[in-house]
């Protein structure tokens, strides 16, 4: 039997902002708007930061087509 993973400390509130390099503007989750090209596009006239659109967790854990077809990014588009 594999040895118990270590232990990861979750970071919370001011920690974690401060490990996505204390961005301060920030492109807001859109309906339908979240899109690569509009994140890119975001990014481009300054967002630091951007989200990806809602997923559905059990689809996007379960089904790659779904991951295919629903998420997409590049190296370009962090933090996300």
């Amino acid at each position: 039997r594999p040895p118990p993973a270590p232990a990861v400390r979750k970071l919370r509130g001011r920690e974690w902002w401060q490990s996505l390099g204390a961005p301060q503007r920030v492109a807001a989750p859109m309906v339908d708007q979240s899109e690569l090209a509009f994140r890119m596009l975001a990014r481009r006239y300054g967002a630091q930061l951007a989200y990806t659109p809602m997923l559905l967790a059990k689809l996007f854990a379960t089904v790659p087509a779904y991951r295919r077809e629903h998420f997409s990014t590049c190296p370009e588009d962090r933090p996300l």
